[in-house]
């Protein structure tokens, strides 16, 4: 059982905060922040099932195709790590406007 202050705890709460960030950045459409945020090799997969490279996730963000209006938690953020790997899971509430699809609300898992 880990307590609060060591350092795996630490970890943890920094990735939740980076995509605390992220899902601000969203919203906002702050693509500076979004690249930053991003990897290189980054890949969406959306809910459909298609996927959008990092390039494409951008532009729609800065061009407006893609337009979060909300993209919140609505669970608590788990954080697994092992070793420089970690990853976050959590379901979240979405609004967004989309060109291709109009607008939707949906909810899902995120990892």
């Amino acid at each position: 059982m880990r307590r609060t202050g060591e350092p795996e705890d630490s970890e943890a709460e920094t990735l939740r905060s980076v995509e605390r960030r992220r899902l601000k950045a969203l919203v906002d459409a702050d693509v500076q922040a979004l690249d930053a945020l991003h990897a290189p090799e980054f890949l969406l997969v959306h809910p459909t099932g298609g996927v959008w490279s990092k390039a494409h996730y951008l532009k729609g963000i800065r061009d407006g195709s893609i337009n979060y209006h909300r993209f919140e938690p609505l669970s608590d953020m788990d954080v697994v790590l092992d070793g420089d790997l970690g990853i976050v899971r959590y379901r979240s509430a979405i609004d967004i406007g989309e060109s291709a699809s109009g607008d939707s609300s949906l909810t899902c898992w995120h990892l």
